[in-house]
Order: structure tokens, then C-alpha cells, then sequence
């Protein structure tokens, strides 16, 4: 472990960071008495416990997420201290540690790697007889595929599930029937060359995916034993490639600008993109919710009737936790079914990540989104992730598949001379990678 981890620390702390998409998570009022699933109550904990002060290690300002440890633990005086994912080291150096670590998807679990942060939830699981199967075994799955050795360094706090949204009045205006639940990609392709093109001086777009790499469902660049890469040898990566070259490749489809290609977000909330496949993000995409509405995400041939893997929000326990089974109280409590029923504020069910169907039924949206088809988000399962992935996965797929996306559309390449040449860029990235360890 680094050396800045090995010193005496005064305080207790926690660390917290988290990216909520576009407000997805706010406190709710209770609505009344809970099913919570944590055995020891705050009153319990108190008689047994002296004062206790933590850090909040908070990216954003959510003043909510430290009253509610709080009131829960009255015990515990939390102080929200704003720290983002490359302060980290800093704060270490300074003398904070983490006990608590919200994770705003698995991805991070990388950069605490690197500071040897996270801690593997398996043996506390054991200890205090944790129910693990209250979550979805594909979300666990997918946690446990971003560490080394199938390690489970979180608990999930919600879901992100992706749907195809799509603008109405764009298809009102082409006097083309809305897309419908179950398509594949080839079909949405197809129904996007009828909803593109200029319309009363106005440029609309048929289809713009957003996060290419999560289309891959659970595909990886890089062999994870020996980290070799093997993106020109594995025939869905082609097919992936075939796929969105079609696309781009539609009359008028074509953004001028590289940005909006990669992240059509704003085409789609301004009203030019017709069909925008991404996860769900039904709030703030646009300035008339009443316009919008979503299906169930294009699925691959390969792969019927399944979303991409869930990489979802998730809050783990720190190496340097000085309590472990405190923290684990804590732990329990933020995802406990009593905190995700009525202490947040979901645009849909489905963000929920329990395994229990009754649970999320009963879960309670905001009526401005009640019109929607948020059945679209948990009608298909997410897709499992692989068993296990390369260190170097991450970083390579966020390096070159958008570079691999953009040779397709903007340029003459054929897909095997793109394939070929990031195979080539793969590989002398994780050499790299590699020496600069």
C-alpha cells in the first residue's frame, strides 16, 4: 500500500463521491413506515456508540446524502468535505482518509485501485449475514468484473438502465409511426432513414447513439489474461463497427462537428435528433417533456432482447475504514430498501437496483413522467458483464473507441482498415500503459 496510507489518522472519515445524471437522485419527504433491511436500528447503535465525527468526501453539493447519515446516526457528526475522483491522492496526503467510498460507476474502481482504496465486501457480506441476492445478479456480476479477482468492492445504489428515446413531434412532423419496443438495430436503422432530413428550414437527424462502448455489451477490447488486444480478431467488434458505419452512412445523418457525433445530447434536446439510444435520461433532455418519450434499446442479433450491462452507481467500504463493521452499517442503510423506497428520487422504477419486481412496482415517480413508457427501461435484462477484465480495458476503450467511430463516419476506411489500425494503436497503447507502471 502507498506510503500515504500508512500513517495515524486522527478523525474518522468518509468518502463519498457520486455522479446522479441530470438530478436523478434527489431526497424524498417518507412516505410513511418502511420494509428497511439493516438489523440494527440508530437507537441500537447509540447506546453503544460515542460521538463519532466523519468526513463526507462529496463531489457535488447534495447537503441531503449527510443529513440523512445523521439523522439515521445520531451519533455521527458528518462533515461534507467536496472532493472529486483527481483529489483523492491530495487528501490522503493531507491526512483524510475514506471509510465510505460512492462510486459513480465501476469504472472508478480503477483510480481507487491505484491508491489501493477499496476493500473487498466478501468477508463483511459473511460476517453479518448480508441478503446479497436483494440485488440484481447481473448488476453483481458487473461490479464484481471491474476488479481483479471477482472482488465485490460495492453495493449498488441504483441501476442504469438505457432505453432508445425519441421525439415525437419529429415523427408527427414525417408522418412516420414511433418506434416500438423490441427492435434491433438494423430495424431502428432503417426507421431512421424515414425521420431524416430538412423539414421547413429545419435539419432534423434520424439516429445518434450516445456511449458507442456501451453497445458493445459485454465485448472487451483487450484479452483479459494477457492483456493483449484482440479488436481485430473477434467478429462482433466488426459487426458493432458494420452497424454504426451504416448509420453515419444515411443521407443527412452525419453531424459537421465531431462533438455532436459522439454526444448528440444536444441535437436531441433542441429538437433536431429524432431517436437518440442511450441510458436513461428522460430528465432535462429536452424543454418539452411532453414531446419525448422512450422504447426499450436496440438489441443485437447476438444478444436479443438485452440492454447493455448496468454499470450502475455504488458505494463501497475503504481499506483505510478505521471501523469496518460501522461502516458497513452505514453501508446497509444507503442502500437499504427503506433509504432507495423513500429517501430518493427516481424518474423511473427500474432505476431501483433490487431483484425483487414487488418492490420496484410500488415504487412511487413524480407524475411529470408518468405518461412515459418507463416500462421500456426493465422490460429486457441487462446483459451480464464479462467474467473478468484486462486493468488496461478502460483506458483503451476510452481512448480509441471514440477515434474508431469517427475514422468510420468521416472517413473513406473501410471497417477492416479501421480494425486493423486500432489494433495497431491497441497495442502500442498498452505497451505503454505497461512500461509507464
Amino acid at each position: 500500500m502507498m506510503n500515504l496510507l500508512k500513517g495515524s489518522r486522527a478523525v474518522w472519515v468518509v468518502f463519498v463521491f457520486s455522479v446522479l445524471l441530470l438530478g436523478a437522485c434527489t431526497t424524498k419527504g417518507a412516505k410513511g413506515p418502511a420494509d428497511g433491511d439493516v438489523k440494527n436500528t440508530a437507537t441500537e447503535l447509540e447506546k453503544d456508540r460515542e460521538p463519532v465525527t466523519m468526513n463526507l468526501f462529496l463531489q457535488f453539493d447534495w447537503e441531503y446524502i449527510k443529513e440523512d447519515i445523521e439523522n439515521e446516526f445520531p451519533f455521527i457528526t458528518v462533515e461534507h468535505i467536496r472532493a472529486a475522483p483527481d483529489e483523492w491522492e491530495d487528501k490522503i496526503a493531507q491526512g483524510v482518509y475514506p471509510d465510505l467510498i460512492w462510486y459513480e460507476g465501476p469504472r472508478r474502481f480503477l483510480e481507487a485501485s491505484e491508491l489501493e482504496l477499496p476493500m473487498d465486501l466478501d468477508p463483511l457480506i459473511e460476517k453479518h449475514n448480508y441478503d446479497l441476492s436483494r440485488f440484481q445478479p447481473e448488476i453483481i456480476e458487473t461490479l464484481r468484473s471491474f476488479t481483479d479477482n471477482s472482488e465485490l468492492y460495492a453495493l449498488p445504489k441504483q441501476t442504469s438502465p438505457y432505453a432508445l428515446h425519441y421525439n415525437k413531434t419529429i415523427f408527427d412532423e414525417f408522418g412516420v409511426d414511433y418506434p416500438s419496443d423490441d427492435m434491433t438495430w438494423t430495424e431502428v436503422a432503417d426507421l431512421a432513414r424515414q425521420v431524416t432530413g430538412e423539414r421547413n428550414g429545419v435539419h432534423y437527424y434520424g439516429l445518434l447513439p450516445r456511449a458507442h462502448d456501451r453497445a458493445l455489451i459485454n465485448y472487451t477490447l483487450l484479452d483479459p489474461d494477457t492483456d493483449e488486444p484482440i479488436i481485430d480478431s473477434t467478429s462482433f467488434i466488426k459487426t458493432f463497427m458494420e452497424t454504426f458505419q451504416n448509420i453515419y452512412a444515411i443521407p443527412d445523418n452525419l453531424p459537421e462537428n465531431e462533438k455532436d457525433l459522439l454526444d448528440p445530447r444536444s441535437l436531441f434536446g433542441n429538437g433536431q435528433l429524432a431517436m437518440m439510444p442511450i441510458w436513461s435520461s428522460i430528465t432535462g433532455m429536452t424543454e418539452n417533456p411532453g414531446n419525448v418519450d422512450i422504447a426499450t434499446y436496440p438489441s443485437w442479433d447476438e444478444f436479443p432482447n438485452t440492454q447493455p450491462e448496468s454499470r450502475s452507481h455504488s458505494i463501497g467500504i475503504a481499506s483505510t475504514a478505521q471501523d469496518p463493521d460501522l461502516a458497513f452499517e452505514v453501508l446497509s442503510y444507503l442502500v437499504s430498501d427503506e433509504y432507495l423506497m423513500n429517501k430518493t428520487d427516481f424518474e423511473a422504477p427500474a432505476r431501483l437496483p433490487f431483484s425483487d419486481q414487488s418492490l420496484i412496482n410500488e415504487y412511487e415517480v413524480d407524475p411529470i413522467y408518468q405518461d412515459l413508457h418507463l416500462e421500456a427501461l426493465s422490460k429486457h435484462p441487462f446483459a451480464k458483464g464479462p467474467a473478468k477484465r484486462s486493468k488496461y480495458e478502460l483506458t483503451v476503450m476510452n481512448e480509441l473507441i471514440p477515434e474508431m467511430i469517427t475514422e468510420i463516419a468521416y472517413t473513406q476506411k473501410d471497417v477492416n482498415t479501421v480494425l486493423r489500425e486500432t489494433q495497431e494503436k491497441a497495442e502500442a497503447l498498452v505497451k505503454d500503459l505497461k512500461a509507464n507502471q
